[in-house]
């Protein structure tokens, strides 16, 4: 028995001696062309006798270890955005194989092209699905939105060449400037995103209107977060502004947080010079500046919560204070044919404005795929403004808004879908000037119906809307309808031919009702209101054809008639009244082009041109204004995280009411980023034709004309440094995650 033992011991030490004799050590390290560590990276090996695979990553350093018995094997190393590394391995003895460089891959640097599978077109607009483009996982989300058709990322966002006004991001519409948005954004990765949906058509059943972006992300617990600082400078001019955002999920309940602040002095010159027409006359005055914002403060804390799966709960709170004051110093020279005279004038300013929000939002997603989404809103604006000259004015505008709003939302067959619901506000304002003050409350119910079929070759779209608003006890009851059709000529590529027709019905605005004297916050002229204006109808009809997802030619038509319009005059003194008649007849035209490029993965192009024709009518005299707009804005992504952005700008004029114009030259903006790792370095320079210098406004006031001219140098240069962080699943152990996940996919688990 003893000697049996002994034998069984022997024999398995050779046959331990023999497996570790044929065991051995396969390592090695992983760089990128800069000789840095690439971490996560995908080392997989097959044995070439019978095709079995084993894998690992490599860690924070690049190094990976493997166990092998001896043979031959096919190692394989790949990571996302570099080629894949092949290698032939004969396993006989332990092997420390040299430093294995990954050269980038050449292929995704050829165009992301936009093709069905990736871009759903509907009846508000597509949707872009993001996860399913392995090109984008690594970019910021700044740089993914530029490849989504129309989309452009600058200074702010653009949609076909204007303004995005409303982004969602996980339901919620994030309120927050244009930079401070930016760089919330760029907290976001393309792997973290589900996908983009571009609202450019919204329906009336939106909450809020106007184009919107609504970004659905992956529910990857964890943290992700941002802070930047911002320096502005030029001759005249300086701006700090700091800012911080934070999102953070675990399990149902997610927070998200964000606050900037901005600290900024201006100087400025300005020159006002007066020609009368029928007589050797002309004023000249030339104001100096001084503006400071010693505070400048904007915060938002939010909270969701996933009641279940069909229910969702969010809140949000959100403050904005500014604290502005100004002085200025004019000096007025008056020449005429009897000599000339001169006076100088001293006028301060000081403005504080608190604007606080809340905000409550329920959605429920019933069985059948309908949902019901119910808001309630509080905003309010309280501004207080002191005006020292030779006497001291002292005004107030108080604004409270109450908004409540639910719509139901119902799907049949993918094709066919239905909103209806109601939504109501209440304004209360109260404006104060001096001794006398002016009131104003406002309640209106908005309900609506919309019906919308998305077909395979025809889209169609209508709804309607009722207006039930009592206004200082006047009440006003109005319908408008709209309708829009598209003809999906093929969807793959892109075409879309859509006709739009909508009314509206136009409120004037509390300053246009106001009949107490206002000074304009930058004293070219006094605003008085008109308390008897109206309300009016506008029609509004627009052709759109869209080519290739990425050319866009647009031509729209407008009338109105009785309506609002804003004009200027003077009395004895000089001093310029702005007011408001409501008995003009409007109309307008324009017709605007724009194209959308991303080429190679790196170069980011935005082309838009618009013709602009309007004419405004009052009791049988015309005021006809033609202008000409473009813009170009590109990005280039260039080699060691450097990108390059170009912004030029350029308007012949802008009308600014039924007499005044604006000349608009050219604007030129240049910025040059930096990124290492989560490090952002950026240093722009703004204006850099100085083209405010051009920026003349001209008022025709009959007798004479008047032309403002700003002599302030407007270039200015800025440096921003940001960084980004994120921790659990939205960080390094998601991205461990993603690797494993990877590896098993190829290899079995």
């Amino acid at each position: 028995m003893k000697t049996c033992f002994t034998a069984a011991i022997l024999l398995i030490c050779c046959l331990t001696g023999l497996s570790a004799q044929n065991t051995y050590r396969i390592t090695g390290r992983v760089i990128d062309k800069e000789n840095k560590a690439i971490e996560f990276a995908s080392v997989v090996v097959s044995d070439n006798s019978n095709g079995k695979m084993t894998g690992t990553a490599s860690d924070s350093t690049g190094w990976f270890s493997l166990a092998l018995t001896e043979g031959e094997y096919t190692l394989e190393i790949s990571m996302i955005g570099y080629v894949k590394h092949v290698l032939k391995l004969n396993a006989d003895t332990n092997i420390a194989l040299e430093d294995i460089t990954l050269q980038d891959d050449v292929n995704m640097l050829k165009e992301v092209k936009v093709t069905a599978n990736r871009v759903d077109y509907n009846m508000s607009g597509y949707e872009y699905n993001v996860g399913k483009v392995e090109a984008l996982r690594k970019m910021d989300l700044t740089d993914v939105l530029k490849t989504a058709p129309g989309l452009m990322v600058s200074n702010n966002i653009t949609l076909y060449g204007s303004p995005v006004v409303n982004v969602y991001v996980d339901r919620r519409r994030v309120r927050m400037d244009d930079h401070s948005l930016l760089t919330y954004l760029n907290t976001f990765k393309g792997e973290n995103i589900e996908k983009i949906e571009v609202i450019s058509d919204p329906d009336i059943s939106e909450r809020y209107s106007g184009t919107a972006i609504r970004i659905t992300t992956k529910k990857q617990e964890g943290g992700l977060a941002s802070a930047s600082v911002r320096a502005n400078g030029s001759e005249s001019k300086y701006v700090v502004n700091p800012n911080f955002n934070l999102n953070y999920r675990r399990g149902k309940f997610s927070l998200y947080t964000s606050g900037s602040y901005m600290n900024m002095h201006n100087n400025s010159e300005e020159v006002v010079i007066s020609d009368w027409k029928s007589e050797d006359k002309s004023t000249s005055e030339k104001t100096t500046e001084k503006l400071k914002l010693p505070l400048s403060v904007n915060g938002t804390f939010g909270i969701g919560y996933d009641i279940s799966k069909n229910d969702y709960l969010s809140a949000e709170i959100s403050h904005r204070e500014i604290h502005r004051n100004t002085d200025r110093e004019t000096v007025i020279e008056n020449s005429a044919a009897g000599g000339s005279t001169s006076e100088s004038r001293y006028t301060g300013f000081k403005n504080v404005t608190r604007r606080p929000a809340a905000s409550l939002m329920y959605v429920h997603k019933f069985q059948d795929a309908s949902e019901l989404t119910v808001t309630g809103d509080y905003v309010g604006s309280y501004n207080s403004n002191d005006y020292i000259t030779d006497t001291r004015t002292v005004t107030e505008n108080n604004t409270s808004t109450f908004a409540g709003y639910a719509r139901y939302t119902r799907n049949f067959n993918k094709k066919h879908r239905m909103n209806t619901g109601l939504q109501y506000s209440y304004i209360s304002n109260e404006a104060l000037n001096n001794s006398s003050s002016f009131t104003y409350d406002e309640s209106e119910f908005r309900p609506f119906a919309s019906y919308s079929f998305n077909g395979t070759k025809i889209g169609f779209s209508a709804g309607v809307r009722g207006f039930l608003a009592e206004i200082d006890s006047k009440c006003y009851y109005d319908i408008t309808p709209n309708a829009s059709v598209s003809y999906f000529m093929n969807r793959s590529k892109g075409h879309i031919l859509r006709a739009n027709y909508s009314m509206d019905v136009i409120r004037p605005t509390i300053s246009s009702l106001n009949p107490d004297a206002v000074l304009s916050d930058n004293d070219i002229f006094v605003r008085i209101g008109n308390p008897d204006l109206k309300s009016y109808y506008r029609n509004n009809y627009e052709l759109v054809l869209t080519m290739f997802n990425r050319y866009r030619l647009s031509a729209g038509y407008y009338k109105a008639d009785n309506a609002i319009t804003p004009y200027m005059y003077t009395d004895d003194e000089g001093t310029i009244y702005q007011s408001y008649m409501n008995n003009a007849t409007d109309l307008g035209a324009n017709v605007s082009f724009n194209t959308n490029l991303y080429l190679f993965n790196r170069l980011s192009m935005n082309f838009n041109a618009a013709y602009y024709f309007s004419e405004n009518t009052i009791d049988g005299k015309s005021s006809i204004n033609n202008s000409f707009s473009y813009s170009l804005m590109s990005s280039l992504m260039l080699p060691k995280g450097f990108s390059a952005d170009l912004i030029a700008i350029g308007n012949t004029k802008k009308v600014l009411g039924y007499n005044a114009t604006r000349k608009e030259p050219l604007y030129l903006d240049l910025s040059v980023t930096k990124r290492i790792k989560r490090w952002r370095l950026k240093f722009e320079v703004n204006d850099i034709l100085n083209s405010n210098k051009g920026r003349d406004i001209t008022i025709d006031m009959g007798d004479y004309t008047q032309t403002i001219s700003n002599r302030t140098s407007s270039r200015s240069y800025q440096f921003t440094v940001s960084y980004n962080f994120n921790w659990g699943k939205a960080g390094a152990t998601r991205k461990a995650q993603t690797m494993k996940n990877e590896i098993n996919s190829r290899i079995g688990d």
